[in-house]
């Protein structure tokens, strides 16, 4: 069945609820504040919906969380990242192909258990923050089509476990550092960005 509409606010006082699988739906309208109330909540999955508000920061409450999934709606203005940093058991993150704005904060290093970042597709600005390199088990690092300025930090190197690096469709300059290219002859076997204009990349697997 396809549901639409905003999500009822019965919804929010299943308090025992641990996954809320909700994808491939026509939900639209804001996610409510009241998504704080869910505590038990592992798994949270709204992808492919029609949410076109702001991300509450009450997602910060949800210190169980371990897979959050918000991929292909309208989300707009500025995910919370601040507030996530309690979510220390997080593992997947996927906000890719929404309308989110603003620039990363240093805070994402303390979600330590994250494999898998997909912020592609939206428009975040700014530099790409070193300190991801400290999140030493990531596998997917998805940051293309945004708008991302200044060189690739050569902190991504230390990224031990990383698989795929996807720079490309941002206004990124510079050369991508050999501490990167270096994970290409062991973990990273999928590495894009734009070394057919601005960026400089001797080890990429695809230029664009």
């Amino acid at each position: 069945n396809i549901m639409t509409g905003n999500l009822p606010e019965s919804f929010f006082s299943l308090m025992a609820l641990q996954v809320a699988v909700l994808s491939d739906n026509r939900f639209k309208g804001s996610l409510s504040s009241s998504i704080g109330n869910l505590t038990n909540l592992e798994q949270l999955m709204l992808e492919k919906n029609n949410f076109n508000e702001k991300v509450p920061e009450e997602v910060g409450k949800l210190t169980n969380l371990v897979e959050l999934d918000l991929h292909r709606n309208y989300f707009v203005g500025e995910f919370p990242f601040k507030s996530l940093t309690a979510l220390t058991s997080l593992i997947h993150l996927d906000l890719s192909k929404n309308y989110m704005t603003g620039s990363l904060p240093n805070a994402l290093a303390k979600m330590t258990d994250l494999s898998y970042l997909a912020l592609n597709e939206n428009s975040f600005s700014g530099g790409i923050p070193s300190i991801i390199g400290d999140i030493s088990k990531l596998q997917v690092l998805q940051l293309n089509k945004n708008t991302f300025t200044g060189n690739v930090p050569k902190a991504l190197g230390s990224l031990q476990n990383l698989e795929t690096l996807a720079l490309q469709d941002n206004k990124l300059t510079g050369t991508v550092p050999n501490d990167v290219c270096s994970l290409t002859t062991s973990s990273l076997t999928e590495l894009t960005s734009d070394c057919l204009q601005a960026v400089k990349c001797k080890c990429c697997t695809k230029c664009y």
